[in-house]
């Protein structure tokens, strides 16, 4: 089945800031790889060799703000070992970007979430299990959806993730 999407947001794990620097740089572990609980979705997977992921430059957001005012700098995408990487620099022009760097130099630590648009996707029934990103998912008992082709919109900073 194939079916456009306007987008879908995905949420993950790590963000490492390095403010020390002129430019402030940024590490994401963007999507580990395995199932997780995305809102108005329920569990989904996303194939990572299935991603267009953006190129030499993705975006990297606050809170999914696509807007001047939630911009926070930039990053290259790349998939290594079973996981969606993010490494970047932070431009301390916005206010999202002062705030994210003050917060994290206190001891904050963020999470990630990932801006997907579904490009083919398909149901996996309960308890089917399907071999992707390096691993086996074993389905819940409600089925999950697995993203087998997406392009990569933005990588977001967020408080927290939609999975574990």
């Amino acid at each position: 089945m194939s079916i456009a999407i306007e987008s879908m947001l995905i949420a993950s794990t790590e963000v490492e800031i390095v403010a020390a620097a002129k430019t402030p740089t940024v590490t994401i572990v963007a999507y580990t790889g395995g199932l997780m609980t995305v809102p108005g979705w329920g569990p989904v997977a996303i194939d990572l060799t299935g991603i267009d992921a953006g190129g030499d430059q993705v975006s990297i957001l606050a809170d999914h703000n696509a807007s001047i005012n939630g911009i926070v700098g930039q990053g290259r995408a790349i998939v290594n070992a079973g996981r969606l990487l993010v490494q970047g620099n932070i431009n301390p022009s916005t206010q999202a970007s002062r705030q994210i760097i003050e917060l994290a130099q206190g001891g904050f630590r963020f999470q990630a979430s990932v801006g997907v648009s579904p490009i083919e996707y398909q149901r996996i029934r309960s308890g089917d299990s399907v071999e992707i990103n390096g691993r086996t998912i074993k389905s819940p008992s409600s089925g999950f959806t697995l993203v087998r082709a997406s392009v990569l919109k933005e990588v977001s900073i967020v408080v927290i993730g939609a999975d574990a």
